[in-house]
């Protein structure tokens, strides 16, 4: 497949008046600062130097191509006995079986899995103003980020749930340490490494986040920057995404349910607006941070649905989710004024992803001048 770079598929760069976003070469702990915070949320809370991060990985530079050669020599000198590979095919069938689990199908289960995910939401939220508190990078920068990692996600076919995943853990990362713009490229390759070995059944190596970002940073750094992520986040990494939630409430409302001749009763737009939706509001920290994974999940399944098919379906989201338009009111406008103003931001992976075929061009779809709150 095709190559993806920093360098080449976007410029990974500000495209405000900050500086741009340039790379290094090296890390080390006065890269990372820690946020001395208490639990009053002070929002003076003044960054500390990190002294307490012991990280050491006993290794030597290489560069991609060397990293894949090492593997492949290690892979024809190593003799895997019979029984060996037997248990690990049968794994491989196990880790198949598992992946078509459709935790939706079980009815008696959904709402109390609902009712823990609102729990459990509010500890792994980052904090909305944790750009306030960084000195070198700000939401520009993220948004060039996150929409570099849509790229990635979708070049190494990855699951929407690890790309939600892998953003969870930069915000989450970023609410308690200040990075130096050289290093945000990396915490996305780090983030996104971690979030697909807990997600994925078969991750990308190590080696192929190396590649991704140019051989910019060398295999050595990022797993130092995986294991910072990991003690910084305490393992926390099992975090309710806004696509868990859209996916479960798409569910309840139909929209995956197909018609006699295999397809949706819509096409599957709604489904694909929805998650488009969901996705735009990764890449505007500065708009979105303040809601809750499932107050965004409930506000853009209502207005997709809305758009899709003219009438309203908030009365049943209320009393599945227990929001209210009233509620949802400003989490609503402001998808509704990102999705006005997506033709003409700077990044556009998004709208390129939505704009085709498989997701029936819902980037392309003609938005009304108002929002008719009154008719969600």
């Amino acid at each position: 497949g095709t190559r993806v770079t920093a360098a080449n598929s976007r410029s990974f760069k500000s495209n405000n008046n900050a500086s741009s976003i340039s790379n290094s070469s090296s890390i080390g702990r006065s890269h990372y600062d820690i946020y001395d915070d208490d639990d009053d949320d002070d929002d003076n809370d003044i960054p500390s130097t990190f002294n307490d991060l012991d990280i050491s990985f006993e290794g030597r530079r290489m560069s991609s191509t060397t990293i894949f050669e090492h593997h492949q020599q290690q892979q024809q000198k190593q003799h895997i006995p019979t029984e060996v590979a037997a248990r690990q095919h049968r794994r491989s069938l196990i880790n198949q079986q598992i992946a078509l689990l459709d935790v939706y199908s079980l009815p008696e289960y959904r709402d109390d899995i609902l009712t823990y995910g609102k729990e459990a939401e509010q500890r792994y939220m980052a904090k909305a103003n944790y750009m306030e508190r960084q000195s070198d990078i700000n939401h520009s920068m993220r948004s060039i980020l996150v929409d570099w990692l849509v790229e990635v996600a979708d070049e190494y076919k990855l699951k929407r749930e690890t790309f939600f995943l892998a953003v969870n853990y930069i915000d989450r990362f970023l609410s308690m340490m200040s990075v130096i713009r050289c290093r945000l490229q990396l915490l996305g390759a780090a983030a996104m490494f971690i979030a697909a070995k807990y997600e994925e059944i078969y991750p990308p190596d190590v080696a192929e986040f190396v590649y991704i970002t140019d051989d910019t940073y060398t295999m050595k750094q990022v797993l130092q920057m995986e294991q910072a992520i990991l003690k910084t986040l305490n393992f926390l990494v099992a975090a309710p995404t806004p696509n868990y939630f859209c996916c479960d409430l798409l569910d309840r409302l139909g929209a995956y349910k197909k018609g006699p001749n295999g397809v949706c009763d819509d096409g599957g737009r709604w489904n694909s607006l929805a998650m488009y939706m969901l996705e735009t509001t990764t890449v505007f920290g500065d708009c979105f941070l303040k809601f809750s994974p499932s107050m965004i999940s409930t506000s853009c399944v209502a207005l997709s649905h809305y758009l899709i098919n003219m009438t309203g379906c908030m009365s049943e989201l209320s009393r599945i989710t227990s929001y209210t338009v009233f509620s949802l009111s400003e989490c609503l406008n402001s998808i509704f004024t990102t999705l006005h103003n997506s033709p003409n931001v700077p990044q556009q992976a998004l709208r390129v992803k939505y704009n085709s075929e498989k997701y029936h061009f819902v980037a392309s779809l003609e938005l009304p001048e108002t929002l008719p709150l009154d008719l969600l």
